[in-house]
């Protein structure tokens, strides 16, 4: 996970996602958001973001896996940070 590399990275899931999927995410450094809904609720939230906040969508929709989550990873002026 790009956090581990010293990079900010935000997961957002579902709030009933299973404890173990939430608990990995924050080990490996991410900053977690919990939202209300689906699936389709944090991909909203995202896709909003994108352009305020200047993040880059890493998310990779693992429903069929019991894990679903979006990730997103700030951006500095279009590129990853260094």
């Amino acid at each position: 996970m790009p956090a581990r590399a010293g990079m900010e990275v935000y997961v957002f899931m579902p709030s009933d996602t299973p404890r173990i999927n939430k608990f990995e995410a924050v080990m490996a450094g991410a900053k977690v958001a919990l939202v209300d809904g689906l699936i389709t609720g944090c991909r909203r939230i995202v896709s909003a973001g994108k352009e305020a906040m200047s993040w880059f969508d890493l998310s990779a929709l693992r429903e069929s896996t019991g894990a679903p989550a979006i990730v997103v990873c700030p951006r500095e002026h279009g590129t990853f940070p260094r």
